[in-house]
């Protein structure tokens, strides 16, 4: 992590906004309160089981989302425009952007499972195996042609490392496919 953070302060440019609004604390505690309640609801339901005490952390954390979004909509300055959820196509782009996460962490979680538990691979050889998607991820990420927003190569150039990346993995699992 440490020396992400060291890269990323030598290679990433700064993005400020020329005049920022103010920053609201209510704002920011409304979200953390609200995305911590909905998870933590979420994890502790599916580890023990559905309690009135998980269900009342759930509406709460709901609560302080709704509270957020409406304050967001009602600032002058907010810090995160809701507004910009009107658009289809960033709306979309939002939506696949999650969905692409999603499928992939279970993907790359399920795989795991897969090759340790079925093909009985130590952890190392799981990592090793997976590491070509991971390379693939990273090298689609640095591609200059990628910073460019709006570019026609930077929305299909990720998907295409990507797969590079995966196309070696076939021949490596059936080596030790059981029988």
């Amino acid at each position: 992590m440490l020396v992400l953070v060291l890269v990323g302060i030598r290679l990433l440019p700064e993005s400020k906004d020329p005049a920022p609004g103010p920053w609201d604390l209510l704002s920011v505690g409304l979200s953390l309160v609200g995305m911590v309640c909905v998870v933590y609801a979420v994890k502790e339901a599916a580890a023990h089981g559905f309690r009135w005490v998980i269900g009342l952390t759930a509406v709460a954390g709901a609560a302080a989302l709704f509270w957020f979004v409406r304050r967001q909509l009602t600032l002058p300055a907010p810090l995160l425009d809701m507004r910009l959820f009107h658009h289809r196509g960033f709306s979309g782009a939002v939506l696949a952007d999650l969905l692409t996460i999603l499928g992939l962490s279970g993907l790359v979680f399920f795989l795991s499972q897969f090759l340790q538990l079925v093909q009985e691979r130590t952890p190392l050889e799981s990592g090793l195996i997976e590491l070509p998607a991971a390379a693939g991820a990273v090298a689609a990420a640095w591609r200059p042609a990628t910073w460019r927003a709006g570019s026609r190569s930077a929305s299909r150039s990720p998907a295409a490392w990507w797969r590079s990346g995966w196309g070696s993995r076939p021949a490596s699992w059936s080596r030790r496919t059981p029988a």
